[in-house]
């Protein structure tokens, strides 16, 4: 996002757009509705970040490093669900996104869902805590059940389109 925003300034620079305008433009930015866009859940003090427009392997890798980094007091949990449309290398891909979780430093607990999520256990760090869900229904339950309502923890809810999370993700959420 802050590459977009600078990218952005620097072309309104070169239009000669006002600096007032821009920074106008930045602050009523609102973003799009499940592309990392924070959420609180219901009845809990934890918050989700809905990314569940769709996912691919690149979009996957930079959702969680994004999320990685970010600073929370409580537990960080992954949601990951299938990525669909990867043709003969889907397994693969899937299998990458575990070896990715090797590099995180923050997420201590990752809900795999659907078949192809349970790829991402065979490469995944042994000291990570995952629990498998064959699909969003059963997902949610296990969020209800991981998450207690003075819990401060802050949830990645990542999949391609196919595997319905924006339903999920509704029942979660205000």
């Amino acid at each position: 996002r802050v590459n977009n925003a600078i990218a952005a300034s620097t072309v309104a620079y070169l239009l000669d757009i006002p600096f007032s305008a821009v920074v106008k433009g930045l602050q009523e930015y609102k973003g799009f509705e499940h592309r990392f866009e924070l959420k609180h859940m219901k009845n809990k003090k934890a918050r989700l970040i809905s990314d569940c427009y769709n996912a691919n392997p690149e979009s996957m890798k930079a959702a969680l490093i994004a999320f990685d980094q970010l600073s929370v007091a409580g537990e960080k949990i992954a949601v990951l669900g299938d990525m669909v449309e990867l043709g003969e290398k889907e397994v693969y891909w899937h299998r990458q996104v575990g070896r990715m979780l090797t590099k995180l430093k923050t997420v201590e607990k990752v809900v795999l869902v659907g078949k192809l999520a349970k790829q991402i256990a065979a490469t995944a760090p042994s000291s990570m805590s995952i629990i498998h869900a064959d699909n969003h229904q059963e997902a949610q339950s296990i969020i209800n059940d991981l998450v207690a309502p003075n819990d401060d923890a802050l949830l990645l809810v990542k999949a391609s389109r196919f595997m319905n999370f924006r339903d999920m993700v509704s029942a979660l959420t205000k």
